[in-house]
């Protein structure tokens, strides 16, 4: 008589199995074990995160001349003239390019020794004009008196190199003058034309000579400085009724005034 048959269990195989669940789930712990150990280490060891040093404010750099180094005096009073030497115009487009040179006179009271300088403004204006609207006044830059007496010779020959050169060709040249604070000026000729830069616009060859005649003019001004003055004011209208000149008050070159008659001094 044959016995029921029941599971058949194979001697060691369940056992090595279990063993090796075992070890596995023991190899999973120490790797994850591991992992954790090396994450926390890192994390110590880490370096603490920088805070960027405060940066320090940029300081506006000097002003290259002496006329602006004066004019930018604080706690001090000054006095600040500006003399008008003229202009030069072109119509570019829409555009009525002006120039103006100015001589600036600076001084700070009570002390009398004067600062003289030269200014270049652009006073450029969009056309046609609008009702009301005043064209912004830009500086180009400042020259002392000695650096525009400097510019004054540069742009001198700078026109001499310009004629010259009419005569030659040149792939790209240039011939320029640049000032101490930036003022950049002179012309660039591509085959045999030639057309001029710096100083905002294109003023041509013939604005760069017009240049040199408002340098001249500043020179010889600042020379003498008697014609640094405003001109005089206009005497006041006479009235309706008066006859001649104002009458001066007395004490203000006027005669002594005469006694009333028969009121003569004993």
């Amino acid at each position: 008589m044959n016995e029921p048959a029941g599971p058949t269990i194979l001697p060691g195989n369940g056992r090595t199995e279990m063993k090796m669940r075992r070890i596995g789930l023991a190899l999973v712990m120490v790797v994850a074990g591991l992992a954790m150990v090396a994450t926390a280490g890192r994390a110590q060891t880490a370096a603490p995160p920088t805070t960027a040093a405060p940066t320090e404010t940029a300081k506006a750099p000097e002003p290259a001349t002496a006329i602006e180094r004066f004019m930018a005096r604080r706690g001090t009073l000054l006095i600040i003239d500006h003399y008008s030497v003229g202009t030069i115009q072109r119509r570019v487009g829409n555009i009525l390019a002006t120039l103006e040179v100015r001589v600036v006179v600076a001084t700070s009271p009570p002390l009398t020794d004067k600062v003289y300088g030269v200014e270049l403004r652009d006073r450029s204006e969009i056309l046609p004009r609008l009702f009301g609207f005043v064209p912004p006044l830009n500086t180009v830059g400042y020259m002392d008196m000695d650096e525009a007496k400097e510019a004054l010779e540069a742009v001198r020959l700078i026109l001499s190199l310009g004629t010259k050169m009419a005569g030659e060709t040149h792939e790209d040249a240039q011939v320029v003058y640049q000032s101490s604070a930036g003022i950049r000026f002179g012309f660039i000729q591509r085959g045999r034309d030639q057309e001029s830069t710096g100083l905002a616009y294109n003023w041509g060859i013939d604005g760069l000579a017009e240049f040199a005649n408002l340098l001249q003019q500043a020179v010889d001004r600042v020379s003498n400085p008697s014609t640094l003055q405003s001109p005089p004011a206009p005497e006041a209208p006479l009235k309706q009724g008066e006859t001649g000149s104002p009458k001066q008050e007395h004490g203000k070159g006027s005669a002594e005034p005469t006694s009333p008659p028969g009121t003569g001094t004993h």
